[in-house]
């Protein structure tokens, strides 16, 4: 399709160990996370995507987090992962009125 922005894909986790800024892993060796926003398309700059998860989680309470269940993910549902049970915060959904 000529002249279609397509965008980039983010997602945004909550990592339990801390990585260096620029740290690669595939797709099946993500380190420990909880996804906060999964695997959303836009075209908004990187830093306005990071000043957007900011100004959210800025009006936020902290997410305590309930472990539910056990789920294979990825293309070939052989990533294994712990589900999280909803805390009713959406922070996709929350993301849009501040432009993501």
């Amino acid at each position: 399709m000529q002249g279609s922005v397509i965008g980039e894909r983010y997602v945004v986790v909550a990592l339990f160990e801390p990585i260096a800024v620029g740290t690669l892993f595939s797709r099946k060796d993500w380190p420990a996370h909880v996804t906060l926003a999964s695997n959303f398309i836009t075209d908004v700059s990187v830093d306005d995507v990071v000043l957007a998860v900011r100004r959210v989680c800025a009006q936020i309470e902290p997410i305590v987090l309930q472990f539910d269940g056990e789920a294979l993910f990825g293309r070939n549902h052989d990533v294994p992962v712990r589900l999280v049970r909803s805390a009713g915060r959406n922070l996709s959904r929350r993301m849009r009125p501040v432009g993501v």
